[in-house]
């Protein structure tokens, strides 16, 4: 699979995402690096998606670190789409990697 493809698959999942919350009242919000959605996402729904595969970037973990600190109560996750972010720092805890051609980390913060 091209990476044109990958990053357009990756998107659209961001968009899935968006779109459930969105019905549930909860929009989230698109950059140029990641999907964030600042609410309470639907059971199973992350909060972070990221969209480009740069390597720790900046805007990505400026997006994270302000869930850390938003007080959101139960689970929230990150999906990891290129899994080139370490979230260890910030206690986020991965629970699930995706193998394949391509690896994609999905991280919880469990501790709120």
């Amino acid at each position: 699979m091209s990476n044109e493809r990958i990053n357009q698959v990756i998107r659209n999942n961001a968009v899935w995402c968006d779109t459930i919350c969105q019905i549930h009242g909860k929009p989230g919000k698109f950059t140029g690096t990641i999907w964030v959605n600042q609410h309470q996402t639907h059971r199973f729904y992350p909060n972070a998606v990221t969209l480009s595969r740069t390597v720790e970037s900046t805007e990505q973990m400026e997006w994270i670190q302000s869930l850390t600190k938003s007080g959101l109560s139960g689970e929230w996750g990150v999906k990891d789409s290129f899994s080139k972010l370490d979230l260890a720092p910030l206690d986020i805890s991965k629970i699930v990697t995706f193998c394949g051609k391509r690896t994609s980390d999905i991280f919880f913060d469990t501790e709120t």
